[in-house]
Formats: C-alpha cells, structure tokens, sequence
C-alpha cells in the first residue's frame, strides 16, 4: 500500500489518510511512512461500540454520516479521490463521500 501512496506522492499528489482508532488500525506505520493521517473522533453509543467490535458489521446510517462530517470538517476543499478500506459501510457511506471527494474506490 505504502509503495503506490509513495510513487503517487512522488508525482504531485497529496496523500491523506483518515482513520478510525480501531483495533489493527495502521495509524503508526502511516505516521512512519511520513504520511498525513487524520485520527476520525466520533463518539460511539454503547450499540455503536458492538459493531465497531466486528469489522464485518454495517455501521448504522448515523456512524457512516458522522464519519464523512468529520473528513469535511478537516478538508474544505474536494478530494479528486477517496479511498475506503472498511467492511463495514454501504452505499450510505458513498453517497456521503460524494460530497467530499469527485470519486471514490
């Protein structure tokens, strides 16, 4: 992952990651790659806690809007991508990243 990030970065590109704090999250090897990573702090109610438990759960419809409110908050401008790695979000979660990035994968 880090070697396309890099040779894209290379090139021009600003790369930036998003992360939720969970468990197996990359946030250090992001960090020591040199890479930007925004750490996504939303608050979770205790039902929301249980699925955050299980990668392979969807998030409710709440969580996912809550997590693309928070990338807009630190990104005023569009992303010309955005790039998702999470089990756990449906079409919700991309019709929210349409407001953040011009396409998303």
């Amino acid at each position: 992952m880090f070697k396309s990030c890099k040779a894209a970065k290379k090139k021009g590109n600003k790369i930036n990651f998003f992360c939720q704090n969970l468990s197996g999250n990359l946030i250090n090897e992001i960090k020591k790659e040199k890479f930007n990573v925004e750490i996504i702090k939303n608050k979770f109610t205790k039902k929301e806690n249980r699925i955050l438990s299980d990668h392979f759960l969807t998030w409710s419809k709440n969580m996912q809007k809550n997590d693309i409110k928070f990338i807009k908050r630190k990104n005023k401008n569009k992303f010309d991508w955005l790039i998702i790695d999470h089990y756990g979000i449906n079409y919700l979660w991309e019709k929210e990243a349409l407001q953040v990035a011009k396409k998303f994968l």
